[in-house]
């Protein structure tokens, strides 16, 4: 299994949440188990305070940081950083490795209070394989675009995300834009950056402005990202998928993936028409330059669209030319009879690219087909085949058919 990490937790909305993809993926570390260990009661400080919002940076390491009251300020020290400088109540702390707010209650603080709290490096840093950062511009519409190492190390795979709103006939939406690209040039446009997917093509994550469980499992070539908007699951996917052939047959094997695409001008999570990229949906069923949910880079460098549907209709097609494609076993009509194996272990089967006729592409990373039969979005089931690895079931947007089921490995 190549080396990666995964992340849980809850952004308060779209943007915060693109936020918090950037610092999973790029290393930021983080901060937990705050600890009081003052002169009062056992185990309490004698004023009445916190220490919160902890932010980690590229730079944290693994260590404990401990904060003590010397009667005016606070000193503050790392196990492994040794001196970090003095921290001021009520002023945020920002240091290199480690950021964090001490507040003041009633009563105040007195000498020898003090906090101590975990340090951890970022989990793709310690992993070995964080992305970086090209660009991350907040001054209107957030954009972030990044590079991705790939499973090699030596790759330079070329992903980004922006937030777009608005209004359509179903209210109010909050989404990104989902990108793949060749390069990056920092004198180009989120859109015009090299090998960009034309503009009349866009991938979209219908997301909202609100509270949002998230789920994030990345490795060094590609990551999936869930949000639960309500009780809907959007997900996304960019980066290489697993190619079925040799660098020099299939150089740049890029997939980016999402749930949305502009379809009788519905953009926002609630459109009966947005399916995820494992079972995508394209806006016709008649070329391959089609706007679609997940759209991939082919052998000769070209961005084609792969559906399994089209249409307002939601029709499920039959491919009949080799400029269509599609993903299996999803395509597939009788794969729903799928039961699940003892011991809540189950078969995952991988989700392959497909065009008509000629070609198997290859398949996504870390997201696989599973049953719906007896599991539900959010449980944790293991492999059939391989029991130590975990996942986690998530449903495609709002369906819940058996059929519309995948899962996510959590490295």
């Amino acid at each position: 299994m190549p080396a990666g990490a995964s992340e849980t937790g809850t952004a308060t909305g779209h943007k915060d949440l693109l936020d918090r993809v950037r610092k999973f993926l790029t290393g930021f570390g983080y901060g937990d188990n705050v600890q009081e260990n003052g002169g009062g009661s056992p185990g309490d400080n004698v004023g009445d305070g916190s220490l919160g919002s902890i932010s980690g940076t590229l730079t944290t390491v693994d260590e404990t940081i401990q904060a003590t009251y010397n009667g005016t300020n606070w000193d503050v020290t790392g196990s492994v950083t040794g001196s970090m400088g003095t921290a001021t109540t009520g002023v945020q702390f920002s240091h290199a490795n480690i950021v964090f707010t001490i507040s003041g209650g009633s009563p105040s603080f007195v000498t020898g209070d003090s906090f101590t709290f975990d340090a951890h490096q970022g989990l793709m840093a310690a992993a070995g394989v964080a992305w970086s950062q090209n660009k991350w511009d907040t001054s209107g519409e957030y954009e972030l675009q990044l590079q991705a190492p790939g499973i090699s190390g030596s790759d330079e795979i070329y992903v980004g995300w922006k937030t777009y709103e608005g209004t359509d006939a179903l209210g109010n939406y909050f989404n990104w834009y989902c990108q793949g690209y060749t390069g990056y040039n920092a004198g180009l446009t989120f859109t015009t950056q090299p090998g960009a997917i034309a503009k009349s093509q866009d991938v979209s994550l219908a997301l909202w402005d609100s509270s949002t469980p998230y789920w994030i499992t990345a490795n060094g070539q590609a990551v999936v990202i869930i949000a639960k908007v309500s009780t809907t699951y959007q997900m996304a996917y960019s980066g290489f998928f697993n190619p079925y052939g040799t660098p020099s047959q299939y150089p740049y094997p890029l997939a980016i993936g999402g749930t949305n695409i502009e379809l009788n001008s519905e953009y926002r999570w609630s459109s009966t028409y947005n399916s995820a990229f494992t079972d995508p949906f394209r806006y016709s069923s008649f070329s391959s330059d089609v706007i679609s949910t997940l759209m991939i880079r082919n052998p000769s460098g070209s961005w084609v669209g792969v559906g399994n549907q089209y249409g307002t209709a939601k029709t499920d097609y039959t491919p009949s030319a080799n400029t269509q494609y599609f993903t299996l076993p999803y395509k597939e009509s009788n794969y729903d009879i799928q039961i699940e194996g003892q011991g809540n272990q189950y078969r995952m089967n991988p989700i392959a690219l497909c065009r008509y006729l000629t070609d198997v592409y290859g398949e996504l990373d870390l997201v696989y087909q599973i049953t719906g039969n007896n599991t539900a979005s959010e449980d944790t089931v293991t492999d059939s085949v391989s029991p130590t690895n975990n996942y986690t079931v998530f449903q495609n947007c709002d369906k819940s058919n058996i059929r519309n089921y995948c899962c996510v490995e959590m490295l």
